[in-house]
């Protein structure tokens, strides 16, 4: 089966076509380096065509579908791209937290540290801790009130959460990791936004060295 366990129906058929694609390239149901043709994904989700064609634009946005001549392949493991993408969030992410401690509301700042407490809960089941870190991660950004900066975080975290969940083994240190979330938190909800900053950019220097010491180990 191409897409088992769905999630549950959201809103959108865009956002619902999107999530079953994702998953099924997490889960290699859609195999490294396979051809993806609007057509063929519309006939086995039984959706017309234009959903799938948004939902394959943002995936090819996100890195997560590669040009290959005119058509699409679904990307391949590699050691550089995980290297890329954690970089890149290394030096976009520990601005988002500097911003959100400067110009979140108290409201968001509460959200922002629920979510990090959400992952400390769920830090011994890897889905629940992948959830909240994601869901932490696009808080911040979207307390930015920037949104292009949301949207580059959304993209980045597509792409490295989908590589981690598909091509690494599950990380050794999920608890120690939803801790550094509870830590920025703190700053961002205190408005220290250099502290904020300083513990993000920790967190994700760690987060890209343990994906880097982790792949190819299975």
């Amino acid at each position: 089966m191409l897409f088992p366990g769905a999630p549950a129906r959201p809103d959108s058929l865009t956002d619902f076509v999107f999530e079953l694609v994702r998953d099924a390239i997490i889960n290699k149901s859609l195999a490294p380096g396979s051809v993806m043709t609007a057509s063929d994904l519309a006939t086995r989700l039984n959706v017309s065509k234009t959903p799938v064609r948004e939902s394959m634009i943002r995936l090819k946005e996100a890195g997560l579908l590669v040009p290959d001549g005119r058509q699409l392949r679904v990307i391949t493991p590699s050691r550089q791209l995980i290297h890329e993408a954690y970089e890149f969030r290394l030096y976009m992410e520990p601005h988002c937290a500097r911003l959100a401690a400067q110009r979140a509301g108290a409201t968001v700042r509460d959200q922002v540290a629920a979510s990090a407490q959400r992952a400390v809960a769920g830090a011994d089941s890897s889905d629940e801790y992948y959830a909240a870190g994601r869901d932490f991660h696009l808080r911040i950004a979207q307390a930015t009130d920037n949104a292009l900066l949301r949207k580059a975080v959304e993209q980045a975290h597509v792409f490295t959460l989908t590589l981690s969940r598909r091509d690494l083994p599950a990380p050794p240190d999920q608890a120690g990791r939803a801790d550094d979330h509870v830590a920025v938190a703190k700053a961002i909800r205190a408005g220290e936004g250099d502290l904020a900053a300083d513990l993000m950019r920790r967190h994700i220097t760690v987060l890209m060295e343990s994906a880097l010491a982790r792949f190819g180990e299975e």
